[in-house]
Order: structure tokens, then sequence, then C-alpha cells
């Protein structure tokens, strides 16, 4: 086989990473002699994706430290991987005020999940309502979800009729009031 090259190894990153094949996608990465942010990114949502927020924050540390920039696809990840309001909160401001990465609906959606999933419920609701984007069907459902983790029928009902307002054929709503 011909020596591979940057694509070629990103391929094969992102193949094993979307497979759910941790061990692999880290022996890939580990072996790679040139990695680019679409390496990292690729890494760090594998981790982020699979539950594994640590081993997501370690590898955009690593990231940093190499000196590669991170994007919205980046901090997109490390977001979704944040286990508290204070870290979400910091990663969000270091992702505007340090690498002037600006915030996108994703990001938003990603601290309104790490707000519900955490019990913040208002603060949840406080920033799905004063975001500056109209909440799409990923935000209402975070919240939604966030109510039922924590059995808080107050609020779960209207959540999930924005967010069947917005995905009429979509039954999670209904499943995940059903489920409180």
């Amino acid at each position: 086989m011909p020596e591979r090259d940057l694509v070629s190894w990103n391929a094969m990153l992102a193949g094993y990473a979307r497979s759910g094949r941790l061990g692999s996608a880290k022996r890939v990465f580990a072996r790679m002699l040139e990695r680019d942010t679409v390496s990292w990114n690729t890494v760090i949502a594998a981790f982020a994706d699979s539950g594994h927020g640590q081993d997501a924050m370690l590898m955009f540390l690593r990231m940093l430290v190499d000196g590669l920039v991170p994007n919205q696809i980046t901090y997109t990840s490390v977001l979704a991987a944040c286990c508290s309001w204070d870290e979400s909160r910091s990663h969000f401001s270091s992702m505007v005020g340090d690498h002037g990465v600006g915030a996108v609906r994703a990001h938003y959606s990603c601290v309104i999940g790490v707000l519900a999933s955490t019990g913040e419920l208002g603060k949840a609701w406080e920033l799905i309502e004063f975001m500056p984007f109209v909440p799409d069907a990923a935000a209402w459902g975070a919240l939604l979800s966030g109510h039922r983790v924590h059995h808080e029928r107050t609020g779960a009902a209207a959540a999930a009729n924005r967010f069947a307002d917005l995905e009429a054929s979509d039954s999670a709503p209904y499943v995940l009031l059903a489920n409180l």
C-alpha cells in the first residue's frame, strides 16, 4: 500500500470513531505523524459522543498545547463533553474571548444540555429564552431531557410542546413526557 497521507489517516480515524471503536481510533491517532484540526476534532468528538468527557477534555488541552487553533466544530464537542455549568461557562467564554470563535446555535444547545442535565433547569430555561437564536429541536430536546432526568414536571409539557412544534413527526417529546 502506498504511504498514507493526512487525508487517509483522518479517514481511518473518522471511520473507527463513527463506528464506536475508540481503542482503534486512539491507536490510529497515536500513530499519526501529522495531525490537523480535523484529526483533533474527530478524536475529541469521538470521546465526547461516547460519554468520555474527561478524555475529550484531555485531548482538547493536548490540541491547544500542540498549537492548533480550535474552531466551531471543536467547541461543539468540548461543550458537549462538559459536566458542569462552571466548566461549560468557562469553555464558552474562552471560545469567544480567547479564540475568537463565534457562538452558534449548537453551542447554546450544548450549554442548555449541561444546565438541564445538572438540574439547573431555571438557568436552562433562561438561556433558551434569551439566546440570540431561535431555539431548535436540539435545544428543546436537551431541556426536556433534563426535566425527565430530574423528574421535574413543571415546564416539561411546555418544552415538549415547543419541541413538537418544530418536529411534528418526531415522537421523542411525547415519549420523554410519558416517562416523567
